[in-house]
């Protein structure tokens, strides 16, 4: 609106409140018209206070109920394209942000609607209302809530779940836009009130200014230039926008009065309405983004709303399935054009298939006479209408039909597999057998001369790679311990070749012990290399006579307890070399020599002892090996070899023993 005329703008005039041109209208209307001015003092002082409540009350509330619902709108949105990239297989790093925008937008809504209910200016009713939208609000929020917790691990479920969201935040906005409707309502009976009386007040004017003097003539047509005709232009705007005609402008000039200002919450109205034919249009769109064919039907079972999804997935024509058309009528189109395949009883089909729709019991697949799989999820709504979403599973058919013939295939592989461990263990068992008949008895043990022996091992697995031995022969006497690397049949191979190899070069009174060391690295070098194996092991020989040991070999440390307790400690890194690594190993053989008198022993073990570890993972560890050697020294060996034992399998507890476990211990009488 426009206030000009001859081309000039009475801007200043049109600036001022209209109680003031009223007052100055009835002071020009001279005493004899007092009465007469009264009345219209008090018709403009009834329009400035209804500009006022629209203006300050009414335009302002609406605008926050407006906010409000477009909030909650926009959120419903995110929502929607949430589940919809889950079911997508969207990464969690994409789904993530969205996820955090969502919660966020949850609280800033609940915070609006909370502020809402805490104006100063609602009435009781509006207070009422607002009170069961936040219990509304809440509900909606914890579905919302439900939804995307479980569209993060189950975006099937979470699509199902969409629809109760979708009724709960539709109720929510029904409500916002019932408040904001009843306060459009109020606004245009206030318009239309101010109109009438605008125009009464223009036919008082006009009377008086007949009967009046030629400046009241002058004041009148000011009068209702500056008020009546910007109400008239406002009031033909309300009606176009109640007429659903948003594309109007309001040209009023640049006013600050009360018009101005009523004016201007039109304008905000008016840009609300075409927001939320936005948002609304952005709805529409995002259930037509969603990769699944999707459909809402009313309590009347009446197509409210599809996707083209929906139309491509049943071969619908666009002009056969439009909004307003029955589900039954649906469904008998696409069995009559044999989209979908009846079986031959399409009667029979087609009743099942209304049943199932109206009381939906969870998904079900259809098979379609194109050879594609359907899987449908539908759910009530809390209307008594039907949301479902169609999702095309043929692929994952296809994927299926694949796996049961890869699990026939493994089933054949695992029998194969089953007879082969079968053998293998027979072969394992006879290996394991070998092992513990080469060991040394009890009796051999008690015939050795001048030393007390007792001797524990124990395989991780059925064949051990642990290697020990006492060999008495033409009063020499030799012991050895070794530890061969890995487990298992090869390790176990290894290990009664070491053990055959030595028992020959003993008997054949080989004495010298790098030649000793020398020929069982050569021989047993080349057994490993036709073998095809990378096995080798850290072998440490000790030969005793009078008290005396010698040591040679590389292994762990030798334990020396002296019979006051002592514990010295011999390191053979320097005695030798790994057995069956290389082909000649003469050079790095060396030898070192132990006196023992009665009380004194040695200690060998393999690292199947020292690196035991317990349910913390912590190793056992030589010092706690050399610390309970110590407090039992003074026992015999068989009790000394006991509490080692005793107090190994304390420490490893339920923890995995994952080497095997060898020691020896020989005490001088």
């Amino acid at each position: 609106m426009n206030s000009t005329r001859g081309g000039l703008r009475l801007s200043s005039f049109d600036d001022l409140p209209i109680q003031f041109k009223a007052s100055l209208a009835s002071a020009l209307l001279l005493v004899c018209l007092l009465a007469l001015g009264a009345h219209a003092y008090l018709t403009s002082t009834r329009s400035a206070a209804g500009l006022r409540v629209l203006s300050s009350e009414l335009a302002p509330k609406q605008q926050a109920f407006s906010d409000v619902g477009g909030a909650v709108i926009a959120t419903h949105m995110k929502i929607f394209r949430y589940v919809s990239w889950a079911s997508n297989g969207v990464s969690e790093k994409v789904l993530k942000p969205l996820e955090d925008e969502i919660h966020a937008e949850l609280d800033a809504s609940s915070a609006r609607i909370t502020a809402l209910t805490r104006r100063t200016d609602l009435s009781g009713e509006e207070r009422s209302a607002l009170q069961d939208l936040v219990a509304k609000w809440e509900s909606c929020k914890a579905q919302a809530r439900d939804t995307i917790d479980v569209g993060r691990t189950d975006a099937p479920m979470a699509t199902m779940m969409i629809g109760q969201t979708d009724d709960s935040f539709e109720a929510v906005d029904a409500d916002l836009r019932k408040m904001s409707q009843a306060l459009i309502a109020k606004a245009n009976a206030l318009q239309t009130q101010l109109s009438s009386d605008a125009e009464r007040n223009q036919q008082v004017v006009v009377w008086v200014t007949l009967l009046g003097l030629l400046i009241s003539v002058v004041v009148a047509i000011v009068i209702g230039r500056s008020i009546v005709r910007p109400i008239r232009a406002i009031t033909d705007v309300m009606q176009r926008l109640s007429a659903g005609e948003i594309k109007v402008e309001m040209d009023h000039g640049v006013r600050s009065d009360e018009i101005g200002k009523m004016a201007d919450a039109i304008d905000v109205f008016r840009k609300n309405i075409i927001d939320k034919q936005r948002v609304e249009q952005t709805l529409a769109e995002a259930i037509e983004a969603i990769t699944e064919g999707f459909s809402l039907y009313d309590a009347e079972d009446r197509l409210v709303v599809c996707n083209s999804h929906y139309r491509e997935m049943f071969s619908y024509g666009p002009d056969t399935v439009t909004p307003g058309m029955s589900f039954e009528r649906i469904v008998s189109s696409a069995v009559g054009r044999v989209v979908i395949d009846g079986s031959g009883d399409d009667r029979a089909w087609l009743a099942q298939r209304l049943e199932r729709h109206r009381n939906p019991a969870g998904p079900h697949v259809q098979h379609r006479s194109d050879g594609r799989w359907i899987r449908v999820s539908e759910r009530l709504t809390a209307v008594g209408g039907v949301v479902a979403t169609y999702t095309d599973i043929t692929e994952l058919k296809s994927r299926e039909a694949e796996l049961d013939a890869a699990h026939a295939q493994v089933t054949a592989l695992n029998e194969t597999l089953r007879s082969d461990n079968q053998r293998m263990e027979g072969e394992l068992d006879v290996t394991r057998r070998l092992q513990m008949m080469l060991l040394p008895t009890l009796e051999e043990l008690q015939q050795v001369d001048g030393l007390e022996i007792a001797c524990h091992m124990q395989a991780a697995l059925e064949v051990g790679g642990d290697y020990y031995d006492v060999l008495q022969h033409q009063g020499r006497i030799k012991i050895g311990i070794g530890d061969v690397t890995g487990h298992g049949l090869e390790s176990g191979v290894v290990m009664l070749m070491t053990q055959a190899i030595v028992r020959a070069l003993l008997t054949s009174g080989e004495s010298d012990h790098v030649r000793f060391l020398s020929v069982l690295n050569a021989a047993l070098f080349g057994n490993v290399q036709r073998m095809g194996s990378d096995k080798n092991l850290t072998l440490c020989l000790l030969d005793y006579a009078a008290g005396e040991v010698r040591v040679s070999g590389q292994h762990e440390q030798v334990i020396v307890l002296r019979r006051d307790g002592a514990v010295e400690m011999v390191d053979t890194i320097d005695l030798g070399f790994p057995i069956g690594l290389e082909s000649e190993i003469a050079a790095f053989v060396g030898q070192a020599k132990v006196q023992l008198q009665p009380g004194d022993g040695v200690v060998l073990y393999t690292d199947g002892v020292t690196e035991a570890e317990d349910m913390a993972r912590e190793q056992y560890g030589l010092q706690r090996l050399a610390a309970v050697l110590k407090a039992h020294w003074a026992g015999s060996a068989e009790a000394i070899k006991q509490a080692v034992i005793a107090d190994l399998k304390r420490f490893i507890g339920e923890q995995t023993v994952y080497d095997d476990i060898t020691l020896v211990v020989a005490k001088q009488t």
